[in-house]
């Protein structure tokens, strides 16, 4: 998705605190390291690191290791049920991202240029 890098650098000088959560097996650390991802956040939460998949609870111990408050975070993601359910519990506002618009979501985008509309 190449307007990806460009935005999250964007974020990033604008001052935004940026944290990657992924469910992800340990071998797929590699796709990080690939794109350069660690560049553009500031935080990264990998499931295989902390042994807990994502959760209410994670969320909230991810706004407290950023030190940030439930109302001014935001989470991106692609999954209804782990991003957006689980982060709207924590308090987080969501927006999902559905490149192919296949999902129904009240706060939705297609490509993560959009997001500006949000934050």
């Amino acid at each position: 998705h190449p307007e990806v890098p460009k935005v999250l650098k964007e974020l990033k000088d604008k001052g935004y605190i940026l944290a990657l959560v992924a469910d992800i097996d340990c071998f797929s650390r590699e796709i990080i390291e690939k794109y350069a991802l660690q560049e553009y956040f500031n935080k990264i939460y990998l499931s295989c690191d902390h042994g807990i998949i994502k959760s209410a609870q994670l969320f909230k111990d991810i706004l407290n290791d950023c030190k940030i408050d439930s109302a001014d975070a935001l989470m991106i993601g692609d999954s209804i049920h782990s991003d957006m359910i689980y982060a709207s519990q924590a308090g987080i506002k969501t927006v999902l991202i559905d490149r192919n618009n296949r999902m129904d979501y009240h706060n939705k985008i297609m490509n993560l240029q959009e997001i500006e509309r949000f934050i």
